[in-house]
């Protein structure tokens, strides 16, 4: 897919000074305030921010703020993150939350769309062992979600 912006030109680096190969020292978004950039990262999606940490190792630290991550995983998939859906998981931070989520969401809508072309033997074949382990493990874990859940309402 090719986008084409009208406005850009190709040729503006000569309207500013700057040469080929010639590196840039200083820009005046370099000058503003960690506080300040991390409010404009707050109004990005996902995708946007990790590419925009990408940029630099500023932006690469303003990006991987916990906060903005919270703001995101609070967004698309809830208040709280995998640690407290599934006890045993060791902690992680919103931001790797987050990605373990979309993961998880991604191999679920794969293996719908390959599971509604499947006769009833292959999918037996291709779940053999699941249901022991992982299936239960979720099961365990959200058991124990819904008690803490029902004591902490109780209280």
């Amino acid at each position: 897919m090719c986008i084409y912006f009208s406005f850009f030109n190709p040729f503006s680096w000569m309207h500013w000074g700057f040469l080929p190969g010639s590196t840039i020292q200083s820009a005046p978004i370099n000058k503003l305030p960690d506080e300040v950039i991390l409010h404009i990262f707050s109004f990005l999606s996902p995708i946007h921010l990790t590419t925009a940490e990408l940029v630099c190792r500023q932006w690469k630290r303003i990006g991987q703020e916990e906060v903005l991550w919270k703001q995101l995983h609070q967004k698309y998939f809830g208040p709280k993150p995998l640690r407290y859906i599934f006890p045993k998981l060791k902690p992680y931070s919103f931001k790797k939350s987050y990605l373990v989520k979309c993961e998880v969401e991604s191999a679920i809508k794969t293996f719908k769309e390959k599971s509604a072309s499947m006769s009833a033997e292959e999918w037996k074949k291709s779940t053999r062992g699941y249901e022991r382990g992982v299936l239960r493990e979720v099961e365990q874990g959200l058991k124990k979600n819904e008690a803490k859940h029902t004591l902490e309402r109780r209280s």
